[in-house]
C-alpha cells in the first residue's frame, strides 16, 4: 500500500508538470534532493546544477554550464534526469575523465547504459564518444509516472531498433561491414519485448513500464558494446536528427527526439518496403540479395502503424508539425550528414532515392 501511494503521488505531480513546463525541478523535488541528502550524510561534499528552463538543449551553452557549476574537478557525477541530463552529464564526465551515475527518471531515451552521448553542435545532433554510466539507480514508481509523452518517446526510441537492424544488415551484406551477431539480437530482443507491451506501457502498468526501462538499457549496452551507436541507429534516426535540428533553425519548439525517432522509423519502414518491393527499378540483383539477408525482418509499414497507434501515437508525419517539404528535404539529404550505410545510401548508389522519395511522400501526404 505504501508504494501505491508512493507511485499515486508522483503521478499526480507529474501531471501538474506536464503543463507547468519544468520536470527537472519535479524531480529535484522528488530525488535529486533525496539523493544529495544521503550523499551528505556520508560524508560527501555534494553540489549541484539544476536546469530550470522548460526545455534544456543538449547544447554547448548546456554543457558550459554544467562544467562550470563546480569549483574544482569533482571525484564524480551524478545524473538525476532524462536523455538530456544524462547525455550532458556523461560528455562533462568523459572530458573530465571521472565516473558518473546515472538515475533516470523517465523511460524517455536508450541512453542511460550507452557510451556515448547525442549533443547539438552548431544546431546539428551529433553523437560523440563518451564513458558509460558506473552504475544506473532508479525507482521504478518514479519512472512509471513520468509524462505519457515521455513513455511514448521511448516507446519510438525502441522500434526505431527494428530499422536500424536492417540498415546494419545492409552494410554488412553489401559493403562487407562488421556485424556482431550477439549485438544485434540484443537490439532485437529489446524491441520485440516492448512492442508486445504497448498498451501495458500506454496504461503504466509497472510491469510493461519495467519492460521498457530494460530495453532501453539493453539498447544502451549494444551501444556501449560496439563502441558506436550502429547497432541502434539507423536511417530512422538519422531522419530524427535532420528533423530535431531543423525545427531549432526554424526557432520552433524542439522536436521530442524519441518521438521524431517513431516518425523516422514509420518513414524509413515505408522507404525500405518502396525500394525492395517496386518491380521497375533497377539493379534487381542487388535488391535481390538484400531482400534475402533480411529476410523476415524487412519492414512491414502498416505493422509499423499498428505499434504507434497502441502506444497512441500518430502515423501522420503532419500531426508533429512535419511538412512534406521539411521530409522530402531529410529523405534526400539525411544519409549526407554521417557516414553510416543506410537504406538512402542504397537508394542513392541505384540512382533511385529522390523517386523513391517521393512514393513514400505521396503516400504520407495525400492529396
Amino acid at each position: 500500500m505504501r508504494i501505491w501511494r508512493l507511485w499515486q503521488r508522483h503521478a499526480d505531480v507529474h501531471s501538474r508538470q506536464e503543463s507547468a513546463g519544468r520536470p527537472d525541478l519535479i524531480t529535484y523535488e522528488l530525488q535529486a534532493r533525496e539523493l544529495i541528502g544521503l550523499l551528505e550524510k556520508k560524508g560527501c561534499k555534494a553540489g549541484s546544477c539544476l536546469y530550470t528552463e522548460a526545455k534544456v538543449l543538449p547544447d554547448e551553452r548546456s554543457l558550459g554550464r554544467l562544467l562550470m557549476s563546480s569549483a574544482g574537478k569533482p571525484d564524480g557525477m551524478l545524473a538525476v534526469g532524462s536523455g538530456t541530463l544524462t547525455d550532458l552529464t556523461r560528455m562533462a564526465a568523459a572530458r573530465q575523465g571521472i565516473p558518473f551515475l546515472s538515475v533516470p527518471t523517465a523511460p524517455s531515451m536508450d541512453g542511460y547504459a550507452s557510451g556515448v552521448s547525442s549533443l547539438l553542435a552548431g544546431g546539428r545532433k551529433t553523437t560523440y564518444p563518451g564513458v558509460t554510466a558506473t552504475a544506473i539507480l532508479g525507482s521504478l514508481e518514479l519512472i512509471a509516472a513520468a509524462p505519457l509523452k515521455m513513455l511514448q518517446a521511448g516507446f519510438g526510441d525502441i522500434i526505431g531498433k527494428k530499422i536500424s537492424v536492417c540498415d546494419w544488415l545492409l552494410g554488412h551484406t553489401l559493403n562487407g561491414e562488421y556485424l556482431c551477431p550477439y549485438t544485434l539480437g540484443l537490439v532485437e530482443q529489446a524491441a520485440d519485448s516492448v512492442i508486445v507491451q504497448a498498451e501495458g506501457i500506454r496504461r503504466r502498468e509497472p510491469e510493461a513500464v519495467q519492460e521498457l526501462m530494460e530495453a532501453l538499457l539493453l539498447s544502451g549496452m549494444a551501444i556501449a558494446m560496439a563502441g558506436d551507436s550502429r547497432p541502434a541507429s539507423g536511417s530512422e534516426h538519422l531522419l530524427a536528427h535532420y528533423l530535431e535540428g531543423a525545427f531549432l533553425r526554424e526557432g520552433r519548439e524542439p522536436l521530442s527526439h524519441g518521438l521524431a525517432v517513431a516518425a523516422g522509423t514509420l518513414c524509413a519502414g515505408m522507404f525500405y518496403n518502396t525500394v525492395l518491393n517496386s518491380a521497375e527499378w533497377v539493379d534487381k540483383e542487388q535488391i535481390a540479395a538484400v531482400r534475402e539477408a533480411l529476410g523476415a525482418r524487412q519492414p512491414v509499414p502498416w505493422l509499423i502503424r499498428s505499434w504507434l497507434e497502441d502506444i497512441g501515437l500518430s502515423a501522420s508525419p503532419a500531426d508533429y508539425g512535419i511538412s512534406r517539404e521539411l521530409l522530402r528535404e531529410a529523405l534526400l539529404l539525411s544519409h549526407l550528414t554521417r557516414p553510416r550505410y543506410t537504406i538512402f545510401s542504397f537508394a542513392a548508389k541505384l540512382g533511385i532515392l529522390e523517386q523513391a522519395a517521393e512514393r513514400v511522400l505521396d503516400k504520407l501526404y495525400p492529396l
